[in-house]
């Protein structure tokens, strides 16, 4: 049986999909409480409702330009929370 030698062709541009995540995750990953992340949506940081079921999701770039850009003068909430 011969073996095919053709490469599979994929688009030349893949189309971008942001991460998308829950609180937990969001705490997780950037080391923080509950608590903080709940402040920091009072104050104005990035959120998702998803439309089925109502719950809260964040863009994790969204979140991370976020917090760069407040890092200056806040968010309120140091980071260990």
């Amino acid at each position: 049986m011969a073996k095919d030698n053709k490469k599979i062709q994929t688009s030349k541009k893949q189309p971008y999909l942001p991460k998308i995540i829950d609180t937990k995750a969001l705490c997780d990953m950037i080391g923080v409480t509950r608590q903080a992340v709940y402040k920091w949506r009072k104050q104005g940081m990035p959120t998702t409702v998803w439309k089925n079921n109502g719950t809260i999701r964040y863009n994790l770039d969204d979140v991370l330009l976020w917090l760069n850009e407040n890092e200056a003068n806040g968010p309120q909430e140091n980071w260990c929370g």
